[in-house]
């Protein structure tokens, strides 16, 4: 990956993919995503909040409020009914690469420290051989996607396309597998939830 800030024309990819490694995986999502950037441009890996604000999402200043991720203090029994409600009306999906076995070990632990029933599924790994062509033809990848051509703005495409073919393969398992639960929750095997989670 670019290391410095002269990689940052045409290598906006690798400014998210630093974004995601450094303000967040490194300080384990404990920043909002402007205070991300900052920390990500600290390093040179990402343009400064000033020059170019990356926004990942509608609303950006409602997702940079800290208070809004608060720990929430449930009432006597509250969290146990939440626990219940999360198990009844949630199926809970962990997308993991079969090469990520520290990974899969952490959200296992973690999942059964918060009580919470998941499934794996697994990830799309564009660096195995033949990967890409099975992906386009369960339906994962557009069978009309140029991967040359998108690789051309910089290269780093391999990791998101990987990533949005295991989602869109996870939607398609939901779609298909008849869950008990009327809604899922897709996460990636790199979060960590908090103990409120449920709540």
């Amino acid at each position: 990956p670019p290391p410095s800030a002269g990689h940052w024309p045409g290598q906006q990819n690798w400014c998210w993919n630093w974004m995601k490694h450094k303000g967040c995986k490194e300080v384990i999502a404990k920043l909002n995503w402007q205070d991300a950037q900052q920390r990500t441009a600290g390093f040179h890996m990402a343009p400064p909040v000033a020059t170019a604000p990356m926004q990942p999402v509608q609303n950006p200043t409602l997702c940079d409020r800290y208070d809004l991720g608060a720990t929430v203090l449930p009432a006597p029994g509250e969290a146990e009914v939440a626990k219940q409600w999360l198990a009844s009306q949630v199926a809970v999906y962990v997308v993991n690469l079969p090469a990520e076995s520290e990974r899969r070990t952490f959200m296992s632990a973690r999942l059964a420290e918060l009580g919470i029933t998941f499934q794996f599924i697994p990830g799309v790994d564009l660096r195995v051989q033949g990967a890409y062509a099975k992906a386009k033809m369960a339906g994962a990848i557009p069978m009309d996607f140029d991967f040359q051509k998108a690789n051309q703005n910089g290269g780093g495409v391999a990791g998101m396309v990987g990533c949005a073919a295991a989602h869109l393969g996870a939607m398609k398992r939901i779609a298909e597998g008849g869950q008990q639960q009327p809604l899922a929750l897709v996460l990636e095997d790199d979060v960590r939830l908090e103990d409120d989670f449920a709540i």
